[in-house]
């Protein structure tokens, strides 16, 4: 299967070139990872929880 996959790639709905391995690293330098529990969405719930247990 590896051997079949490409040598480049061309993607245009890409922000970066996929093929730049520097482009890559200036793109995602100050990605953060959110974690299950850590979204905005879920930290507002588990608030909504808290304050409904009081």
């Amino acid at each position: 299967m590896i051997e079949a996959a490409p040598d480049r790639v061309d993607d245009p709905d890409c922000p970066y070139d996929t093929n730049d391995p520097e482009a890559f690293k200036a793109y995602w330098e100050d990605a953060k990872t959110i974690l299950p529990g850590q979204h905005a969405f879920q930290k507002a719930e588990r608030l909504k929880l808290k304050k409904a247990k009081r």
